[in-house]
C-alpha cells in the first residue's frame, strides 16, 4: 500500500539543518520574490591556471567535497566551458520549482577556491534534483515511501570529465508524464503573477448551475484570469454552462468534486491566486522528487491530498474512488508497505471524535 502525493510538505523551517537553505531555495522564488544572492561573476569563466591539489585540499573542507576529490586522486574537475554549461544549468531550474541562482557559488578570486566552489553547487544542485532538498524524514515522524537512491558524487566527476554535465544533470529529476505536467503547470502559473487578482469573491449561499448570484461576474472574471475560461467573461450573473464547466476544472484539479456549483470551499480556492496554486505545485515536484522513480507496476496509490485512491495493475490503471484521508491537523502519514488481502465493506463503527461532533 502506497500513501502520498499531499499538496504540502510541512513546516520547512522545521527542519534544523535545511532551515536557511531550503527557505532560500525551495521557498522565496514560489511566492514570486526575488533573491539577492551571489552569481558566478563573468571573471569566473575565463581561463585560470592550474589548481594545486594541496591548496584544493585546504579549502575543500565541507565532506562532500573531500569525498568527491579524493574519487579522483585532488586532480581539478572544471573547465570553463563546463563552469558555463552549469550556469546555464542553473538557468532552467525553474522548472523544477527550484531557484537556480540560490545554488550559485559566491564569486572566487583564486583558482582552488572557484574549483571547490563549483563543485559543491553541482553537488547541492544535482542532489536537488534526484532526491530533493529536504530529508522527509526529518520533516515526518512516520515517512516510509521509497525513496530515490542516487550517488552524485562519482556521476558529477564522470559527467565532467566527459563534457557532459548539461544532459546529465537533465536527466536526474523524474521524467515521468505527471512531473513534466506539474512543471509545465508551474511554470505557466509563474507566468500569471501579477496578472491575476482583482477584488476578492465574498462567501455566501450555494450557487447551482444555471442560478443567479451577484457574484458570478467576480468568478467568471477569476476563472478567465487563471485560464480555466476561454473567450471574455460576460457580466451576466447567471451562472452558465461555461462557467459551470470551468468551475468543474478548477474543483477536479484542487482534490474537490467537480459539480459546476459554487460552495465556500470553491470560493476559497478562487481567491487563492495563482501564487498559492504556484506554491502548491513547487511543494509537490519536491515531493515526487523524493520517491523512487520507478513505481511497482501493480499497487495502490492514494492521494492524500485529493482523497482520492488508484490502483494500477500490472502497469495499467484498473480502479479509482474516493478515499477517507485524515485532516490537516491529523494527517494520514505517507507510507509504504506490501499486503497480502484486502477487505471490502468492512466493519466499521463510528469513533466517538466523529459522534461527539
Amino acid at each position: 500500500m502506497i500513501f502520498g502525493g499531499g499538496d504540502a510538505i510541512g513546516p520547512l523551517g522545521d527542519e534544523p539543518n535545511a532551515a536557511r537553505t531550503t527557505r532560500r531555495q525551495l521557498g522565496a522564488w514560489a511566492l514570486g520574490m526575488g533573491l539577492a544572492v551571489p552569481t558566478i561573476a563573468a571573471a569566473q569563466l575565463i581561463s585560470r591556471p592550474a589548481v594545486d591539489p594541496r591548496v584544493l585540499q585546504s579549502v575543500a573542507t565541507d565532506p562532500r567535497l573531500r569525498r568527491f576529490y579524493a574519487l579522483r586522486g585532488w586532480t581539478p574537475a572544471w573547465t570553463d566551458d563546463q563552469a558555463r554549461q552549469f550556469s546555464l544549468a542553473l538557468d532552467d531550474a525553474i522548472r523544477h520549482g527550484l531557484d537556480g541562482d540560490a545554488f550559485r557559488p559566491a564569486p572566487a578570486y583564486d583558482a582552488a577556491t572557484r574549483e571547490a566552489g563549483l563543485t559543491l553547487a553541482a553537488l547541492t544542485y544535482a542532489d536537488a534534483l534526484a532526491r530533493g532538498l529536504v530529508d522527509p524524514t526529518k520533516l515526518f515522524k512516520l515517512f516510509t515511501l521509497e525513496r530515490q537512491v542516487v550517488d552524485v558524487a562519482p556521476g558529477l566527476s564522470q559527467a565532467l570529465d566527459r563534457r557532459e554535465l548539461g544532459a546529465w544533470l537533465g536527466g536526474l529529476a523524474p521524467r515521468d508524464a505527471e512531473y513534466k505536467a506539474l512543471s509545465a503547470a508551474y511554470v505557466a502559473l509563474r507566468a500569471q503573477i501579477g496578472r491575476a487578482g482583482g477584488s476578492e469573491i465574498p462567501e455566501g449561499g450555494a450557487i447551482q448551475p444555471g442560478g443567479q448570484d451577484y457574484r458570478v461576474p467576480l468568478i467568471a472574471q477569476r476563472l478567465y484570469d487563471l485560464g480555466y475560461l476561454t473567450g471574455s467573461p460576460m457580466a451576466s450573473q447567471t451562472l452558465s454552462a461555461p462557467v459551470s464547466e470551468a468551475l468543474k476544472l478548477i474543483q477536479a484539479e484542487n482534490g474537490m468534486q467537480p459539480t459546476g456549483r459554487v460552495g465556500n470551499t470553491t470560493i476559497a480556492v478562487l481567491n487563492a491566486g495563482p501564487t498559492d496554486h504556484a506554491r502548491q505545485l513547487v511543494l509537490n515536484l519536491e515531493r515526487r522528487r523524493w520517491l523512487r522513480r520507478e513505481a511497482p507496476a501493480t499497487r495502490i496509490d492514494v492521494n492524500t491530498a485529493a482523497a482520492f485512491l488508484t490502483y494500477y495493475r500490472d502497469g495499467t490503471l484498473d480502479w479509482s474512488a474516493r478515499a477517507v484521508v485524515g485532516s490537516a491537523n491529523r494527517a494520514t502519514p505517507s507510507l509504504q508497505s506490501a499486503f497480502s488481502q484486502l477487505v471490502v465493506n468492512p466493519p466499521w463503527n463510528v469513533p466517538a471524535s466523529i459522534a461527539r461532533t
